[in-house]
């Protein structure tokens, strides 16, 4: 008597393996972590529009109102900067406006607008579009072989 018992016909066996076997290539990862890099940048955006962090807090307002304008979209060049990039094990946002530090971070005389998260402690919104992204991924190479 055995605890696990496969039943199937060798073709359907051998195509599920075959699936699961894609999954471990490296242009599998590739692709996934690509779609995952495009929910960041995507969710990195949105966070102008409604001038908050990526936990959902709100920015501090400016110390002089804007008509039109909240924090950090005066020019919309921070914004429309915001770069990912895709390398083995993961992948990175980053802006090349050297103002997105300060803003980042804060600075003696400027309260802190974080614009990406921890990655230590990504958001929920976050970890829940992840996960999404990697069990739509995981269908798809498996949807052939089932």
């Amino acid at each position: 008597m055995s605890d696990f018992e496969l039943i199937g016909s060798s073709d359907a066996v051998a195509a599920l393996a075959r699936a699961i076997g894609r999954m471990g290539r490296v242009d599998f990862r590739r692709e996934l972590l690509a779609e995952m890099a495009d929910e960041a940048l995507r969710l990195v955006r949105e966070e102008f529009f409604v001038s908050r962090d990526p936990y959902g807090m709100p920015w501090a307002p400016l110390k002089r109102q804007r008509f039109g304008a909240g924090p950090l979209l005066r020019t919309g060049r921070m914004q429309g900067r915001i770069r990912r990039r895709v390398f083995g094990d993961g992948f990175a946002l980053m802006s090349p406006v050297e103002q997105s530090t300060f803003h980042q971070y804060g600075t003696r005389k400027m309260v802190a607008r974080p614009i990406f998260p921890d990655p230590e402690h990504l958001p929920p919104e976050w970890e829940r579009a992840f996960e999404r992204i990697a069990d739509e991924a995981v269908t798809r190479a498996l949807a052939g072989a089932v």
